[in-house]
């Protein structure tokens, strides 16, 4: 890596986008940031919602990692936007974080239109797709449930899921963006099983020692535990959707993808929920 190297990190507050940071300035490397808000003063702001970022933002970044937050409006226009200002600035590499299955809600989402947008740049670019992320048990839709009474309930029956870490996530990025042999390759990042929603309350059980229960239910009824928590629609149907292709199977997949750009198995979920405040 040369001294010159300069990578942009988009949500370097989030989930996965901080791990990215990290990973990235363990290498050496001089990172920048950017979150919505841009509090600390080592981060840029970029708002996707009024489609802004600082002018320059993009001079000199050798690698960028593109994430959108999953938020409505659509941001497609505007990241596209953002992507051929990056080609134009002269940016070595692209790593977009989209979604395993997003062709199940990809136009809705904006997320086609923007991975076109990537793959029409010009810039050697890497779509990850990760499997649904194990952070739904801890601070996302199930793990608010799970804090308030212990249980979650989704539309999902039986069906088996290789939930990922975001941390694995992460790391294969900070891999995607400093290989140049991952440029043009989707890699799909799984966890090393595939499990049931009961499997998951189980291993959610030993790993936390108290009792985690998974309740099934089915989709109308889904639908209206999200409209009473104040959800909109646009993101009730969006969810109803999500659910549907988990029940379907098509997330049961499991790939070695995280250990051959990370070089280290996957998280378990019991791992990752003990290690998680």
């Amino acid at each position: 890596m040369s001294e010159r190297d300069r990578f942009l990190v988009l949500g370097a507050t989030g989930r996965i986008g901080r791990h990215v940071l990290d990973g990235l300035r363990a290498t050496g490397a001089e990172v920048l940031g950017t979150c919505a808000h841009a509090e600390r003063g080592d981060l840029a702001r970029l708002d996707w919602t009024r489609g802004t970022w600082p002018d320059g933002l993009l001079r000199d970044v050798r690698g960028l990692f593109l994430m959108v937050p999953e938020q409505l409006p659509d941001p497609s226009a505007a990241v596209a936007r953002f992507v051929a200002e990056a080609a134009e600035a002269g940016v070595r590499r692209l790593v977009l974080l989209s979604a395993l299955g997003v062709e199940v809600a990809g136009e809705e989402t904006g997320m086609a239109t923007i991975e076109r947008a990537v793959r029409a740049s010009g810039v050697p670019w890497t779509i990850l797709r990760p499997n649904t992320l194990m952070h739904l048990f801890t601070d996302g839709l199930w793990g608010q449930q799970l804090r308030r009474s212990g249980a979650f309930a989704a539309p999902v029956g039986d069906a088996r899921v290789s939930f990922v870490a975001p941390e694995d996530v992460a790391a294969a990025a900070v891999a995607a963006l400093t290989r140049p042999d991952l440029a043009g390759h989707e890699p799909v990042l799984t966890g090393g099983e595939a499990l049931s929603l009961h499997d998951a309350a189980a291993a959610l059980t030993r790993a936390l020692g108290r009792p985690i229960v998974y309740r099934p239910i089915d989709p109308a009824t889904h639908a209206d535990l999200l409209r009473q928590a104040g959800l909109p629609p646009p993101l009730v149907r969006l969810l109803g959707k999500f659910m549907a292709a988990l029940a379907s199977g098509a997330h049961a997949v499991v790939t070695d993808d995280v250990e051959r750009l990370t070089g280290h198995r996957p998280r378990t979920l019991a791992a990752f929920a003990a290690a998680t405040p």
